[in-house]
């Protein structure tokens, strides 16, 4: 079996046009055909492999930018559940857990002042800074 780096024969057929243009092209380019035959592959897979990387930034950038965005709103969501069962419970006759119910609303609290801060905070940058778009 080959390894990745072993150097390999490759019979090519090409146009003669297509052949021209490699021997001009290599000769320009001070190197052999074969150089710039293995320069533009690698040249292409380098290409390729730039378009997969822009695409992931372009589809995976924006769920990246709203990452935080969307742990706050988790934070909050398990924070309301949690207070939800409290309530609940109680409702369905139980004894109301001080302890419990002062620590969630704590969470809760504590949250709530992160997103209005984080709020005010872009306001302020959008107000000071014309050209932001949050």
């Amino acid at each position: 079996m080959r390894e990745h780096s072993d150097i390999v024969q490759v019979t090519l057929r090409i146009r003669e046009a297509e052949r021209a243009g490699l021997e001009a092209d290599a000769r320009s380019n001070g190197v052999s055909m074969n150089a710039e035959i293995a320069s533009r592959l690698r040249h292409k897979a380098l290409l390729r492999a730039e378009d997969v990387v822009e695409s992931v930034c372009r589809y995976l950038g924006p769920l990246a930018d709203n990452a935080h965005e969307l742990a706050k709103a988790g934070d909050m969501a398990r924070v309301a559940g949690e207070m939800a069962g409290l309530l609940q419970s109680v409702l369905d006759g139980g004894v109301l857990n001080r302890d419990a119910t002062r620590a969630a609303v704590e969470r809760y609290s504590a949250v709530r002042h992160m997103i209005r801060f984080e709020s005010e905070l872009r306001l302020r940058q959008m107000t000071t800074d014309p050209g932001a778009q949050s």
